[in-house]
């Protein structure tokens, strides 16, 4: 037998809920850890396609930030994580999800000692090749001789908790579709920047000023972090809201690697930022939401360029009508 359609009725009864919830505030609960970390895990044991972003969209109706959400499998089986810092917080995040009788999905909590998710980090997370022209290089392996580095440009990574480390296809597609247009645009705008990669990826690439925003502190310091390490300290980045944030010009390309119901919500705000003739490249969206994507974002202002499809996950260019300045 199969297993019953429940997903979707579960994500929309996290939204009504979501004001209820808003009473409690996870990440202003208190945070004495004693060097402890729990992970919290919801696993899809159906292994559906698309399930993926469905388990990150039910944690973030439950309202945990979507840059402390980290996406993962066990074989083929999907699962999406998120890191908490006290007992009280754990306390919380369960007393969201017990309203939801997800008979198939399992929750998962374990302890990790801070200093073993460091090292799970390097045990998972080697030099790898990102685009045509570079390689993403872990900072406990930046000094190390590895064959063939030396030939390519790099870009030095510490994901932290940030999402980003370029290897979900999400990452790996929208820093392809920036390096196919290398030298095309001066400005860059990067929204949920999480680890900052994009920006590095864009920078790589002939930008001469890049803005970054994300909603989380966490990945705020760890992009601006990562900025520093590849040496690009003019690279702006600011602790932001997309429908909040208002700057002064707008931008040649501007990428958005969020959720497909925030990029439907967010569709006009997103548009307004990139410059007449300039570029937008979007992802998080998986194949089995990619029509309601196709269908929000094929009317003017933008041109339908180029579509990155792999087993799960959508990236998409467009270019907005118009002559650049």
């Amino acid at each position: 037998m199969g297993c019953p359609d429940v997903f979707v009725g579960a994500a929309l009864l996290i939204y009504r809920l979501t004001k209820w919830l808003l009473k409690d505030n996870l990440y202003s609960m208190p945070q004495k850890s004693n060097g402890h970390l729990i992970e919290l895990s919801l696993i899809d044991t159906c292994s559906r396609e698309g399930s993926g972003e469905i388990l990150r969209e039910i944690l973030i109706r439950a309202l945990v930030d979507p840059q402390n959400i980290v996406e993962s499998r066990e074989g083929f089986v999907p699962r999406v994580s998120t890191f908490l810092k006290s007992s009280a917080q754990v306390d919380l995040l369960k007393k969201r999800l017990k309203p939801f009788a997800l008979r198939d999905i399992t929750v998962r909590f374990k302890k990790l000692k801070a200093k073993d998710w460091q090292h799970k980090w390097k045990e998972d997370f080697h030099t790898f090749s990102l685009t045509k022209n570079i390689d993403v290089v872990p900072r406990w392996e930046n000094r190390k001789n590895i064959k063939g580095v030396q030939k390519r440009e790099k870009i030095i990574l510490e994901p932290g908790l940030a999402f980003g480390t370029g290897l979900h296809e999400t990452t790996k597609f929208m820093s392809w579709l920036i390096e196919q247009n290398k030298g095309s645009f001066k400005t860059f705008l990067d929204i949920g920047t999480g680890s900052g990669i994009l920006s590095l990826i864009a920078l790589k690439c002939g930008a001469n000023f890049v803005q970054a925003i994300d909603l989380d502190p966490c990945s705020v310091k760890t992009a601006r972090e990562n900025f520093r390490k590849n040496g690009y300290l003019k690279a702006k980045i600011k602790r932001s809201n997309v429908a909040e944030f208002k700057p002064k010009e707008r931008y040649d390309f501007v990428a958005a690697n969020l959720i497909t119901q925030e990029l439907i919500r967010l569709k006009k705000k997103i548009i307004s930022l990139v410059k007449p003739g300039g570029l937008l490249a979007i992802s998080g969206i998986s194949i089995d939401n990619y029509p309601f994507i196709e269908k929000a974002f094929q009317n003017p202002p933008l041109k339908f360029k180029k579509i990155e499809k792999g087993c799960e996950w959508v990236a998409v260019l467009y270019q907005k009508n118009g002559r650049r300045k």
